[in-house]
């Protein structure tokens, strides 16, 4: 799987202009499902509220530096890349490659709630919702940081009522 930077290479015109991509540095927490405690739905740990931070600092910064508004109440596509260290048991063969699809936990759909919630809370959509393209993968790398790419940007508003 290529990472999500490479693939924001592969958009044109406006929606690369008006592209959200950043970085996040540091393991990739899930947002699992909530539960109650003490009659109090809980859905956060603290690692969880320190990661969704990161994203939502990740994103208002590269709104600051690439002179961009809050994304459009219109619908956006998300691609992300969640990167892990690859555990010291994989194959030499698997090691040597350098950078494996990860078949293990954490689940990749918890792992795009918490992302989601963290463009949220960074201001780079409204809602969640507005997400109607959404490609994420997660990787194994033997090497180098781990962490997240991001690239958001909005899709056009076909049909009635588009601008």
């Amino acid at each position: 799987m290529i990472g999500a930077m490479g693939a924001l290479a592969g958009l044109t015109g406006a929606a690369a202009g008006d592209a959200v991509a950043f970085e996040v540095v540091g393991t990739p927490v899930p947002q699992g499902s909530g539960r109650v405690l003490g009659g109090v739905m809980v859905t956060k740990t603290p690692a969880l509220s320190a990661y969704r931070a990161d994203i939502a600092n990740g994103a208002a910064k590269a709104m600051a530096e690439g002179h961009l508004a809050m994304m459009a109440r219109g619908p956006v596509a998300v691609l992300a890349s969640f990167r892990f260290p690859m555990p010291t048991g994989r194959l030499v063969s698997e090691r040597q490659a350098g950078r494996i699809p990860k078949w293990t936990r954490p689940d990749v759909d918890k792992l795009a709630r918490a992302l989601l919630d963290g463009l949220v809370q960074g201001g780079v959509i409204h809602d969640d919702a507005q997400v109607a393209c959404l490609m994420v993968g997660k990787d194994e790398l033997a090497e180098g940081w781990q962490g997240t790419e991001v690239v958001v940007w909005p899709l056009p508003r076909l049909g009635r009522g588009a601008p």
